[in-house]
Order: C-alpha cells, then structure tokens, then sequence
C-alpha cells in the first residue's frame, strides 16, 4: 500500500480521494445492516456495525495521516485551510454512518412492512447522493493543471448541481417515508415511532453531509 507520502508526492489530492474512497466504504455497509435489520437479524446488523465502527476509525486513521504530515511548504490548487475543511467535511458523512450503526444496535427495532417500500427508495436516494459525491472528489485531481479553473472546472460544478438534485430528491423520499411513519403512530409503540424517526433523521444526514461536501467544492472552483 502506497503511503500518504508518496500519495502527496503524485498529487496533494490524491490522499484527500482515498479518505473519501473509505467513507464510501462505510456508507456502502447501510444497505446490508437494513438487509439483516429486514429479516430480523439483529445479531448480523451488529456484526456490519461493527464492521462501519473499524471503517470509520481506518478513515480517522488516514485523515489524521493527512494532517499531521501535509506539508508546510506544498503547493495546493486550493487554499489550505479550505482543503482541510473539506477533508472534515467527508469525514463528518462516516461519522454519520457510525452514529447509524449506534442507533441500529441499542435495541431491537423491527422494520413496520409498510415503511419497507418507502424505506428503500430511501436508502437508494441517499446511497445515489453520496456515489456522486466521490465521483466528484475523484475528477478534483483531473483539475489541478488548470488551477481548479477552465472547461474541467464547469464541468465539475455541473456534476456538484446533479448532487444538489439528488439531494432534494432525496429529501423529498424523507418526506413521503416520514409521512407513511405518522400513520403508523396508532399501530406502532411512541418508542417504535421515536427510533424511526431518528434513523430517518440520520439516514438524511449522509446525504446532506454528501451535498454540503459538493457546495464546498464549488466554492472552491474558479469561474
């Protein structure tokens, strides 16, 4: 494995897009920890927490890599407070995932049958926001030789505004997923309605942590 060093050595973004290759990583645990959580089997969402808790310490791991060791002197298209926040920025989406697994393992919630439609279009909505988020992070190298400027750039910034779409999409598969929940409040526990109102609140969090890291990114493209 190449080190941060090395890494820096090729690019100064490049240690910056395996950060985010990790984050993925946690996020791309969900749908299976909602999978088991479908069958009942709690022992099994543990288990892929657990599996999110060891990806998200990988990805402290490699943020404070880039951290402590991002030279004083190196030259970035960026500037260089703007490109550690934008580092925290991906960093805050795997800590969502991790608070994720927390909730999903302090008791043993059940999934109502009749959240089960709206909740996976859900999951795919927040899942779609956050893959083009680390294809956006991924094109960030492509742009150095312009300065973050030029045709590469606008073209970026078309990519941050189909991750802006995805979001609203996304937050409107909330919406109607938290609407179905309310009609729920009857036929299920106030503990039941609570926990779910929270897991969709947290699911939400991934994909608006996703499209924060997109308006960064603009923000830090020449026009």
């Amino acid at each position: 494995m190449r080190s941060i060093f090395q890494l820096f050595a090729k690019s100064p973004l490049g240690p910056m897009e395996k950060h985010m290759s990790k984050v993925k990583e946690c996020v791309d645990k969900v749908p299976e920890m909602f999978a088991a959580l479908y069958e009942n089997n709690h022992e099994r969402v543990k288990e892929i927490a657990k599996e999110i808790w060891t990806l998200e310490h990988e990805a402290d791991q490699i943020k404070t890599e880039i951290r402590d060791n991002i030279p004083r002197n190196i030259m970035l298209p960026m500037d260089k407070k703007d490109f550690l926040s934008l580092l925290s920025a991906q960093d805050n989406i795997a800590d969502t995932v991790e608070d994720l697994g927390y909730i999903l393992t302090i008791r043993k919630t059940t999934v109502p049958d009749e959240l089960k439609p709206e909740l996976k279009i859900f999951l795919e909505s927040v899942q779609k926001v956050v893959d083009q988020a680390m294809e956006i992070v991924a094109e960030l190298g492509n742009l150095e030789a312009t300065s973050f400027g030029g045709y590469e750039a606008k073209e970026v910034l078309k990519m941050v505004d189909v991750l802006g779409l995805a979001e609203w999409e996304s937050d409107k598969r909330q919406y109607k997923l938290s609407q179905k929940l309310f009609e729920l409040e009857d036929q299920e526990s106030p503990v039941s309605i609570f926990m779910w109102t929270h897991i969709i609140i947290t699911l939400a969090k991934i994909a608006n942590g996703s499209e924060k890291l997109g308006k960064m990114i603009r923000g830090t493209l020449a026009t």
